[in-house]
């Protein structure tokens, strides 16, 4: 099973008029995750929302008002996110119609256990985790082996998952690994791929066919692009004598730590206090320690 080790800031949840989730869609999915974790095989709409409700209100500055309007938008994009992923599955009724009107209409879900475990299944008690980074999957034994061998991991998916991957967005374990040989051995044995090599880091080329989009592909942006490679390969050959100026990689190790920060900022403060305010106008309150 696939386990996150990287924040991905380009792929945010979002609905399905798709609108990027803000923070409270974001709790109530969390929310979500949680009643559903413990529930049965069976849950009906307003069975959630009561759970999450329930959970909600204690949170200062959140809570979760069916009734207001808002507040159930935010619910109801929640769960279709759920829906879509076959966490949950209609089984009679209508969430359109509960969503129009709480008291009047009702959907029975069968829930899905094992994806609502293969979305969310911490390795570490919540009230331990002080970071998001703490959610993401590290190795726990420190003995030299298994740290390579998880470089090693991270080495070759990176290269399957993305495009390109430079070397200064990777630890220097992984990077290592992106200039040994064993890599291209693993991945054109694996994969049947070629991995080509810059100065910059590696990318694996896609021989066989397996990506949806092609580059350089048909249309006038793909033609734009490929125009606009050839004269990025004549500046760095520099036919006319002219010294083309190198920039520095883009920096992914500092743009994951901005990440982390932004994310842990929603962190409720270890002592009581004012509660802040976010951007959309709602308090985000402090928990009390204890």
């Amino acid at each position: 099973m696939r386990a996150k080790d990287r924040l991905d800031g380009t792929q945010p949840a979002v609905s399905r008029t798709g609108r990027p989730f803000d923070r409270q869609r974001y709790a109530y999915l969390s929310l979500c995750l949680a009643v559903l974790g413990r529930a049965g095989i069976q849950i009906t709409l307003s069975e959630l929302a009561d759970s999450v409700a329930g959970d909600a209100n204690r949170i200062t500055g959140l809570g979760l008002d069916p009734d207001h309007g808002p507040d159930r938008r935010a619910f109801v994009d929640a769960v279709g996110w759920l829906e879509e992923r076959g966490v949950l599955r209609l089984a009679d009724g209508s969430s359109a119609a509960w969503a129009s009107d709480p008291g009047a209409g009702e959907a029975l879900y069968d829930v899905a256990r094992d994806v609502v475990f293969a979305l969310f299944r911490p390795t570490r008690v919540l009230q331990h985790v002080d970071s998001v980074s703490a959610l993401l999957d590290r190795a726990l034994s420190s003995s030299g082996n298994a740290e390579r061998r998880q470089a090693a991991q991270a080495a070759r998916r990176a290269v399957v998952e993305s495009p390109v991957v430079y070397h200064a967005d990777v630890e220097p374990a992984v990077a290592n690994h992106l200039r040994g040989s064993a890599l291209t051995a693993d991945l054109a044995r694996l994969t049947g791929l070629r991995v080509e090599r810059r100065a910059e880091g590696v990318l694996l080329v896609d021989t066989a066919g397996f990506t949806a989009e092609r580059f350089p592909g048909t249309g006038s942006v793909a033609q734009a692009a490929v125009l606009l490679a050839v004269r990025m390969a004549d500046r760095v050959a520099d036919p006319d004598g002219r010294r083309a100026k190198r920039l520095p990689p883009p920096g992914g190790h500092a743009r994951q730590q901005a990440l982390v920060s932004d994310i842990d900022a929603g962190l409720p403060a270890a002592t009581p206090g004012t509660p802040r305010r976010r951007r959309s106008g709602r308090a985000v309150g402090r928990r009390r320690p204890g």
